[in-house]
């Protein structure tokens, strides 16, 4: 039971645990393909999942700091402030772009 559990939140060996992950597999997903650990796995589908939704957010919030700097009037501290929340948001954005590079990368220097 606490090897399951081990498991399922990342924290066991891959080798001691390749068999398991079929299995893990076949419950989280169907067709998670063969030859890759459950780590591996975890971290794509998490960066598969949270990239649109942070992409998402960074767009509404570029919006926002957009609407902040029209709406600032001559007030140069909200223009400034306007400017820090776009500046932030493109940050984030351009994360979110390349989450799924990022995770391959990190992936392919961990486990190679």
């Amino acid at each position: 039971m606490i090897h399951t559990l081990f498991v399922i939140i990342g924290l066991g060996a891959d080798s001691a645990y390749a068999g398991a992950f079929d299995e893990y597999c076949s419950i989280l997903h169907s067709g998670c393909g063969s030859g890759s650990s459950f780590l591996e796995e975890l971290f794509s589908r998490l960066g598969n999942f949270f990239a649109p939704l942070v992409a998402g957010a960074a767009v509404a919030v570029i919006i926002y700091g957009a609407i902040r700097l029209i709406t600032s009037a001559g007030n140069d501290q909200g223009k400034e402030e306007a400017k820090k929340i776009i500046t932030t948001a493109l940050t984030g954005l351009i994360l979110a772009l390349a989450a799924e590079a990022i995770i391959i990368y990190i992936n392919n220097f961990i486990w190679s």
